[in-house]
């Protein structure tokens, strides 16, 4: 089976929900942790074959149930909690640890698809500045070339030890990035 397949299969993503269906616990009373450990990815570089779509649509729903639970929670220490106004609390069930862990390695796995470097790569060529990308990143201008080097030395490695491999740079690209990355 495809990761990207088992992924669905584990986490429902891709699964249109029957209308009015509601979150299912099949673990003990009490048990906190997924029997299903050893099948999920378990890290950003796991889940780097799976659309970012189904990452994206996975990581909204593991928040909204926790912000639901977070808030049931703050509501009740405050007295306020009405099922009949803030509907049905067991709906939400906390998340387990392992969708803890999920949660993280989502949004390390999608902060480091959409924080591309090759997007940094096209934009230099386009003519943007480094004042304009750090402008554009919130960072530091010196840290953002450091950064762009480090990438850009990567992809030279990369076409060094497998030639012609996408997403390598030959030595005449690796010598353009190098100037981009030093030029004023």
């Amino acid at each position: 089976m495809r990761r990207v397949d088992a992924y669905r299969k584990i986490s429902g993503v891709g699964r249109p929900m029957a209308a009015g269906a509601e979150w299912s616990q099949e673990r003990p009373s009490g048990d906190r942790r997924d029997d299903v450990t050893e099948t999920r990815p378990a890290g950003p570089h796991e889940l780097a074959d799976v659309p970012i779509a189904a990452r994206l649509a996975r990581w909204h729903e593991l928040t909204d149930r926790d912000l639901h639970v977070q808030a049931i929670a703050t509501l009740r220490a405050r007295g306020e909690f009405d099922p009949a106004r803030h509907g049905d609390a067991d709906r939400y069930p906390p998340l387990t640890v392992d969708e803890h862990v999920e949660l993280l390695a989502l949004g390390e796995s999608i902060a480091r698809s959409v924080r591309n470097p090759a997007h940094l790569d096209r934009a230099l060529q386009a003519g943007v500045s480094w004042r304009e990308v750090a402008g554009a990143t919130g960072g530091d201008e010196q840290e953002a070339r450091r950064a762009y080097q480090r990438w850009a030395d990567d992809r030279h490695d990369l076409y060094q030890e497998y030639p012609g491999t996408a997403g390598g740079m030959t030595d005449e690209e690796h010598a353009a990035a190098t100037a981009r990355a030093t030029a004023p």
